[in-house]
């Protein structure tokens, strides 16, 4: 037996513009809310820029798996599985050269093999071994192209006083002072998890 599979993972979406005002009291709140005081808020900040988010991901794996007849009442079967998944595209001018590129991990081999060993008319003893990979995990990814710290889509904050700060509750119209980014990355290193699984069944007919 032998066969593949592959798919094609694309996302995309395009996010609303998010802004968030912090207000030092309810009363505060609710004088901004009636129209009275729209700038009585501590801080507000609004990611500005590029809003919209891509990525592209494949993902294939082939399998080969043959059984032989060693003698009358055993049977062994042994193969081979590959998995290769395809990462998406870094961010050539991210802050962190780890958000560049992904490490795409390239030797994903699972040998597996097994036996049928009939012991008698009403018994069979089977056994199996192999070495299995995780799929792919994308949030990991996405985190670091989201929060890759790119100039892309900058945040901007806003005092109630600072010069060209919007009125509650509009957006900003003018840049204010540029917030600092907590970027998020992938370790270089990374490789694909991968468990070796084992089995062992006996079985017995009753009738």
């Amino acid at each position: 037996k032998f066969g593949f599979d592959w798919q094609h993972i694309y996302d995309e979406r395009t996010a609303a513009p998010q802004f968030v005002y912090t207000f030092p009291t309810v009363a505060a709140f609710l004088a901004a809310k009636s129209g009275a005081a729209p700038f009585g808020y501590t801080n507000m900040s609004q990611i500005t820029g590029d809003l919209s988010f891509n990525m592209s991901t494949d993902v294939f794996s082939s399998f080969v798996q043959d059984d032989w007849q060693i003698a009358p009442t055993v049977k062994i079967l042994y193969g081979l599985r590959f998995d290769l998944y395809k990462y998406p595209a870094g961010i050539a001018d991210a802050p962190l050269t780890q958000s560049h590129d992904f490490n795409i991990d390239k030797n994903n081999f699972g040998p597996r093999v097994g036996v049928a060993w009939s012991l008698d008319a009403q018994s069979v003893l089977r056994a199996s071994t192999g070495i299995m990979y995780d799929q792919p995990i994308l949030g990991g990814y996405e985190q670091a192209l989201q929060l890759s710290g790119s100039p892309r889509s900058p945040t901007y904050t806003f005092s109630g006083t600072s010069a060209g700060a919007p009125s509650f509750p509009n957006g900003i119209t003018a840049a204010g002072s540029l917030a600092q980014q907590s970027p998020w990355a992938i370790d270089p290193e990374f490789e694909v998890a991968h468990t070796w699984q084992n089995n062992v069944q006996y079985e017995r007919a009753l009738g």
